[in-house]
């Protein structure tokens, strides 16, 4: 063309813009600029602006951008403004799109929304919910765009008070009854985050336009808030609709979902799929998360030989899939292994994190290695630059504490450069009952209170110290105080899953049909036990039961339960998995390792703590956890 005018070059730009050719929007706009002198008008500054976004150009290009429409008298012009506003957010500079924004004459509602999603985006939730009654003060109408991205705010507040008056709203100015898949399913993200699965569930029958986004949403929430075998279940309702390649997130997941139940087989299920889709238009990224979250599948399942597999045909490594090897291997007492792990990072110009380094603390922790724990707690500002933080700071103590070296963690805690935390005080309370030292336990105990009253985890611990001291009369005392402040210790449970079913189990329970046979067999292996020589742990059953009342006791253990039910209702299984919420007492990990030498089976033991995996009387923590 010969000659170009700027309604020309805007077309240019915006029809390279969308079809992805961003280099050569720019280079029609300085050869029209330069060659053409064609000057740009209020039509070019936003396509202009979107295009310097795209490019991940400086501020100062949108600066000058805005100085050139205030100059040519475009500034006051709505999409221009709301252009600018947004730019100046993707750079984090909210002062000046809240100036710009308060000198504008007159506002709209897409310069409100623009506003409003800015300032979530950049942590100014409470100032964008401000800014929404604001916009309903001057009488502005919201959009759906506007009402979807109060209900992202407000699902990042979890306000669900604030939420049901929001969807109050849009039923009464019906805009759910038109069928919008985006607010429909911002909704249902609020509700689904705010914690109620019942109203998020519903609002999701409700959208007859799903989409990936939808199933993702929903799918997260029923994991997120610990509904896992229903969110299994609607994983497979998706597949089984045509939506035969999620989202990374949607894989990883139900990825998590199968490691939280130990659901091995569903978890082996789902790597075969992945493995088909993987070339269906995913990135080398998404590969890397997908290989990431399945390696903690597999530790989680107790497969360690597959998560280790999958590590060494790795290509391409970050510092997630160091770290989550190095989680793995500590959880199922492979600490040794784990700090070579940890050293073969760092010789591959990997980096450590904050993360990093909780789990090898963590790891280190949990196998007794003091001063390989301590020299890379060092390193961490030496070598690293990683400043501690508190949880580094709970690792190093119970470091220390599970090691019987109470006064150094004491120490350590005094020389803090920060004010301890009730994790700090409940990690060395914690240790405290195991090595009996009463009066440490005591201090501690006092100060976890201190930061949190209605702490029932300390109350326990504290009651567990004094009864296994023999200090009865301090036992009543803070049962008692318990009761008066109306805290009950958490319900233990246990669950074992054999073909594709769960059994769970609570203490002493015995409505199972099986229940005579359970307790039989658990009676048994008592004798055998008492036969073998084998010493019973008894210090977490009531004062007030003679010794064999107590030993009886011990059998309404819930890990004990899942266990005989497996071993009397599928004794040719050579492979048990049992879950439990609570940390497996003494006695229980002592019968475990008894029943896998006897019976010649293999058992993995998933508690809160750790995966304890029992083979020939032998267990990975040994003995340690």
């Amino acid at each position: 063309m010969k000659h170009v005018s700027a309604f020309c070059l805007n077309t240019a730009l915006r029809s390279c813009r969308k079809s992805g050719n961003p280099t050569l929007a720019l280079n029609h706009y300085l050869e029209a600029s330069h060659k053409h002198g064609v000057t740009p008008d209020k039509f070019t500054i936003p396509s202009l602006l979107k295009l310097f976004l795209y490019l991940r150009y400086p501020l100062k290009r949108g600066e000058c951008l805005h100085s050139f429409s205030l100059k040519n008298g475009f500034l006051y012009d709505l999409f221009i403004a709301t252009g600018l506003i947004q730019f100046y957010f993707k750079h984090a500079a909210s002062d000046s799109a809240h100036k710009l924004f308060v000198e504008m004459p007159k506002r709209d509602v897409v310069l409100f929304t623009a506003m409003i999603c800015g300032l979530s985006e950049n942590g100014f939730r409470k100032a964008a919910l401000d800014l929404f009654f604001e916009m309903k003060e001057e009488r502005i109408e919201p959009t759906a765009m506007t009402i979807a991205s109060v209900f992202s705010i407000i699902s990042q507040c979890k306000n669900i008070g604030l939420g049901r008056m929001l969807h109050g709203f849009c039923l009464g100015k019906g805009f759910l009854n038109k069928e919008d898949a985006v607010l429909q399913t911002s909704l249902m993200d609020m509700y689904g985050k705010c914690g109620n699965l019942v109203y998020a569930n519903n609002v999701f029958d409700k959208i007859t336009d799903r989409n990936l986004v939808s199933w993702n949403s929903i799918i997260n929430a029923f994991v997120s808030h610990g509904s896992l075998y229903l969110a299994l279940k609607l994983f497979r309702e998706m597949i089984f609709q045509g939506w035969l390649c999620p989202k990374t997130s949607t894989f990883t997941s139900i990825l998590n979902a199968c490691g939280l139940t130990t659901d091995l087989r569903k978890g082996r299920e789902l790597h075969a799929y992945i493995t088909k889709c993987i070339d269906a238009g995913y990135t080398e990224f998404d590969k890397l998360v997908l290989c990431n979250a399945l390696i903690d599948m597999y530790f989680k399942t107790g497969d360690c030989d597959s998560a280790q597999t999958i590590f060494d045909e790795m290509q391409m490594k970050n510092v997630v899939t160091w770290t989550t090897m190095i989680s793995g291997q500590g959880s199922h007492g492979l600490n040794r292994r784990a700090l070579d792990t940890f050293h073969r990072m760092i010789a591959s110009g990997v980096k450590p994190d904050g993360v990093a380094f909780v789990a090898i603390l963590t790891a280190c922790s949990h196998g007794g290695l003091v001063k390989e724990g301590q020299q890379i707690f060092d390193s961490m500002e030496n070598e690293f630059n990683v400043s501690p933080e508190m949880i580094h700071y709970v690792c190093m103590v119970d470091l220390f504490s599970r090691r019987g070296l109470l006064d150094e963690a004491h120490s350590l805690i005094k020389d803090m450069p920060f004010e301890p935390s009730k994790e700090i005080w409940g990690a060395l309370l914690s240790c405290c009952r195991s090595y009996r030292n009463v009066q440490l336990g005591e201090y501690a105990a006092k100060k976890a209170l201190e930061l949190d009253k209605y702490d029932a985890g300390t109350y326990v611990l504290l009651s567990r110290l004094y009864v296994e001291s023999g200090r009865l009369k301090e036992f009543s005392k803070v049962r008692l105080a318990m009761q008066q402040l109306g805290m009950r210790p958490t319900t233990a449970f246990s669950w074992v899953e054999i073909k594709n079913k769960v059994y769970k189990f609570t203490v002493g329970e015995r409505f199972n049909e099986s229940s005579k046979e359970m307790y039989e067999f658990l009676e048994s292996v008592s004798l055998k036990m008492e036969e073998a020589g084998i010493q019973r742990d008894v210090s977490n059953v009531g004062h007030d039961f003679s010794k064999r009342e107590k030993v009886g006791e011990l059998c309404g253990h819930t890990e004990k339960l899942a266990l005989a039910f497996a071993m009397v209702k599928f004794k040719t299984m050579k492979n048990l998995r049992i879950g439990k919420n609570l940390r497996v007492c003494i006695d229980c990990h002592e019968v475990f390792k008894f029943v896998s030498l006897v019976y010649e089976k293999e058992i993995v033991l998933k508690d809160p703590n750790r995966y304890h995996r029992f083979t020939r009387g032998h267990c990975t923590c040994n003995d340690f956890w």
